[in-house]
């Protein structure tokens, strides 16, 4: 319903005609169509002869199948992490810094906006070093 609304949303603002059975019906096409070839893909892999899926530890395997990801799931994690020390909304802090919105994920997207436009290129260096002095503080 949220992806619906979003996108009647969209075609209002963007002017267009539109029929809510046609958007509906593009949006779960589109979505399958992504799903399937995503599944093709992890099949494809599995049943290569040119790695042997049987052989390899969860974590290979794990690493083998879903390497297109891992860069970006490391970047996210490192940024929500961070995000939320930075607004002290982990357990272990006491309060927040500043008063919080109730809107997380809009404040995050500013913020992985600001860090995805830092063009230090060891920025990700830097940030996975501070949130692993961070975890060395907690231990």
């Amino acid at each position: 319903m949220e992806l619906e609304a979003k996108a009647i949303l969209l075609i209002q603002q963007l002017g267009f005609t539109y029929s809510r059975q046609e958007i509906l019906r593009s949006i779960n096409k589109y979505a399958s169509d992504i799903y399937v070839s995503f599944q093709h893909k992890i099949e494809s892999k599995l049943l290569s002869t040119k790695t042997d899926a049987g052989v390899l530890c969860i974590q290979d395997l794990g690493r083998y199948l879903f390497k297109i990801f891992i860069p970006e799931v490391e970047q996210s994690t490192l940024v929500l992490r961070a995000f939320c020390h930075e607004k002290k909304l982990l357990q272990k802090q006491k309060r927040p810094a500043e008063p919080f919105s109730v809107d997380f994920w809009s404040d995050f997207k500013v913020y992985r906006t600001q860090v995805k436009d830092d063009e230090d290129p060891l920025k990700w260096d830097r940030i996975r070093a501070r949130e692993e002095r961070r975890i060395d503080r907690q231990i």
